[in-house]
């Protein structure tokens, strides 16, 4: 059976393979597939997106369904296929990855977390 591959751009910038068969139904490659999940999370606001500056958004970083004093994100690829998020805190976070903490996140969801007063709630 034909298959036909084009690129499609969703609205956060990411480009992903899409596929159709002969039937010209479309649809998305396995290895891809995940990114598509995460965003759509993004965009129907399930989960609450959190922006720092200089951070890889296909780790897709967002306030932890489980613990809301706490971040989750997609490790790397294999992680996003399999539809595992890592779970820390906000400092260990930017530590991690080498990233400078946000100012300006708000207080809620993250009493506690650190010290200062928090932003970078994405909607």
């Amino acid at each position: 059976m034909a298959r036909i591959t084009t690129k499609e751009q969703f609205r956060n910038g990411f480009t992903h393979e899409v596929c159709a068969d002969a039937t010209g139904i479309a649809f998305m490659t396995d290895d891809n597939f995940w990114i598509a999940r995460e965003t759509a999370r993004m965009q129907s606001h399930q989960y609450t997106t959190l922006k720092v500056d200089g951070d890889d958004p296909l780790r897709f970083l967002h306030v932890s369904l489980d613990d809301s004093e706490k971040v989750a994100y997609t490790k790397d690829a294999e992680h996003g296929r399999a539809d595992i998020q890592t779970r820390t805190t906000m400092t260990k976070y930017c530590k991690k990855f080498g990233l400078a903490m946000p100012h300006d996140l708000p207080t809620s969801p993250f009493a506690g977390m650190y010290h200062g007063r928090a932003t970078g709630i994405g909607v």
